[in-house]
């Protein structure tokens, strides 16, 4: 066990969660400078769009290993926090999707 209580195999999902958020964050920022449906530069034949859902399914991905891990999460508390987070930005937001 790690100073993180964890199991290497844990720690090493966590650290590819991070790595995989990361690559979230980096493909936001590009369709910000070069827009969401341009082809992307590091994929050629695939929009920056498409490139954030392949990021974005590989945190869906990760999420799976670490709640089989046996970290402690589970699928009713991811749940149950997805629904929290939905309310509270639904209320905060400033924009509508229409």
């Amino acid at each position: 066990m790690s100073k993180s209580g964890l199991t290497p195999y844990q720690d090493e999902c966590l650290e590819i969660l991070a790595e995989e958020c990361g690559e979230v964050i980096q493909e936001k920022s590009k369709i910000f400078r070069f827009g969401c449906y341009e082809e992307s530069h590091a994929h050629p034949g695939k929009s920056h769009a498409e490139c954030l859902e392949q990021e974005l399914g590989d945190i869906l991905a990760m999420i799976d290993l670490i709640r089989l891990s046996g970290v402690g999460i589970t699928v009713a508390g991811l749940e149950s926090a997805k629904q929290r987070k939905l309310e509270k930005v639904i209320k905060w937001m400033t924009h509508t999707k229409d």
